[in-house]
């Protein structure tokens, strides 16, 4: 959040939008995951364990974190040494992987419905 004070929007694209557009990503990567990637899988008769999900969700957002890591270091020191901005679009990438936690929260549903005993659905559910 601290880069996107020293980015340049283009547009309506300015720096809160970038925070907010990992929700959005989500989303993607939740229709390809539903649409693509688990039909693959499937077809290869490859079954990720919930444990798998949690490792793949966790290794995509500490790729987020690098990427962005990186990027505001480039950002700031880019803007220490000439003043000038960059563009919002290159926080993009750091926050499409973000998305892919979609694969937590499809473990979380499996965990919420299918493994949780009956008495505490319920509060797998709110957890989520």
């Amino acid at each position: 959040i601290t880069a996107c004070a020293f980015m340049k929007g283009i547009g309506p694209f300015k720096g809160p939008l970038l925070v907010s557009t990992a929700f959005l990503f989500i989303g993607v990567w939740a229709f390809f995951i539903k649409r693509f990637i688990s039909p693959f899988l499937l077809r290869k008769q490859i079954k990720l364990s919930i444990a798998n999900r949690f490792a793949l969700g966790s290794f995509f957002l500490g790729c987020s974190y690098a990427v962005a890591a990186i990027m505001n270091y480039g950002v700031i020191r880019v803007y220490l040494e000439s003043g000038s901005q960059i563009s919002i679009f290159w926080g993009l990438f750091g926050t499409f992987l973000a998305g892919g936690i979609a694969f937590h929260f499809s473990a979380m549903n499996e965990i919420a419905f299918t493994v949780a005993p009956a008495e505490l659905k319920m509060l797998g559910t709110a957890v989520m």
